[in-house]
């Protein structure tokens, strides 16, 4: 499957691709990575393809390849590098942090908070005993100056950048409340109304048990 997707988007930066196909494509290649399929994508060039659609002139490949960006670069320490040194994808997913697009902003300050951990080499036994190098992931940074000097290093965001990223991180913690906050509303208002539907249930048993009883005694009285 994996291998089929990688082919599919390869396809897609063609000359002509099919949105729909290139959108379908970096759809379950979200997915799959939220699944923790992340190393094989990377393998296939799938994270490529995906830092490659973050540019797209097309909202739902917009979408799609943000929120795999976010997914990749959740939990895979080669992901988080790869992205890293993509200055064009880290450009592009700071943009996004202005989207209005609820959802889209969302991914996108969740990608800028998983690629800015540090990513560090170390040290560990392999299978066959003998000692390799692996990455690993820091924890995400505390602070928005954090974020601005590890995830992008750049001289020119250390300023105006930091400001902007804490921003974000302040609306992402809004958004997610407000978010909270209609499911729980939604619940309380779907628990609300089954106590409502039962009682009125209770109360039409109630109603039409007790017109039965009228109706039984009437004949009973008529039959005298």
């Amino acid at each position: 499957l994996v291998n089929m997707l990688a082919e599919q988007l390869a396809a897609s930066q063609g000359a002509a691709p099919d949105p729909f196909l290139h959108a379908l494509a970096l759809s379950i290649s979200a997915n799959l990575a939220y699944l923790g399929v992340e190393p094989e994508l990377r393998a296939s060039g799938c994270l490529q393809f995906l830092q490659d659609a973050l540019t797209s002139d097309r909202p739902k490949t917009v979408h799609y390849a943000v929120a795999g960006i976010q997914n990749m670069t959740n939990r895979d320490p080669e992901s988080v590098a790869a992205v890293k040194r993509n200055r064009a994808a880290v450009a592009a997913l700071r943009r996004h942090l202005d989207s209005d697009d609820e959802t889209l902003f969302l991914n996108a300050s969740g990608a800028v908070t998983n690629i800015s951990r540090e990513v560090k080499a170390k040290s560990v036994l392999g299978p066959d005993g003998r000692k390799r190098t692996e990455l690993v992931l820091g924890p995400p940074p505390p602070t928005a100056t954090s974020i601005a000097a590890v995830a992008f290093g750049m001289d020119s965001l250390l300023s105006a950048g930091q400001s902007r990223l804490h921003k974000a991180q302040e609306r992402r913690l809004a958004v997610r409340r407000n978010r909270a906050a209609r499911v729980i509303q939604s619940g309380a208002r779907a628990w609300r109304a089954r106590v409502l539907a039962s009682e009125l249930r209770e109360q039409w048993l109630v109603r039409s048990v007790a017109a039965v009883s009228i109706q039984s005694s009437m004949r009973r009285h008529t039959a005298r």
